[in-house]
């Protein structure tokens, strides 16, 4: 049972690094969503009190894979962005977060693992920073 478990790790990571290679960015947000436990609906949460609105429960991978999929879900919803505001972006205009929801998304997914304490600030920029001086060059 745990060799199947295993198989199926693999798969998903390697369906996860073939999307993002071909660029399949909606079909990775889907892939990542696996990654996740599932989301109380937004009554639920508001209800749920201020003092526990972070909190959920975990997925099989625990903390780990759950802030990967964070990881993932932000990368994909920002790349969609990008690629639907394309026009936009080559004539300097700015995208703003109130009429762009996939940025807005994005950076709840990216502000959360922050909050939590699982990375920090200066690595994700740095990183993600390097990724955008290589892109474009």
């Amino acid at each position: 049972m745990a060799a199947k478990g295993s198989h199926s790790h693999v798969k998903l990571e390697a369906d996860i690094e073939r999307c993002r290679a071909e660029g399949h960015w909606e079909r990775l947000r889907y892939l990542a969503q696996q990654l996740l436990p599932p989301r109380p609906p937004r009554k639920a949460k508001a209800a749920r009190g201020a003092h526990d609105a972070g909190k959920r429960r975990r997925g099989a991978g625990g903390a780990a894979a759950e802030d990967y999929g964070s990881l993932l879900l932000a990368e994909a919803l920002l790349e969609e962005c990008l690629k639907e505001n394309f026009a936009k972006l080559k004539d300097s205009i700015p995208l703003l977060e109130k009429s762009e929801p996939k940025l807005s998304e994005a950076k709840e997914y990216l502000t959360n693992i922050l909050s939590r304490g699982k990375l920090r600030v200066s690595g994700l920029y740095c990183h993600h920073s390097c990724q955008l001086n290589t892109s474009f060059i």
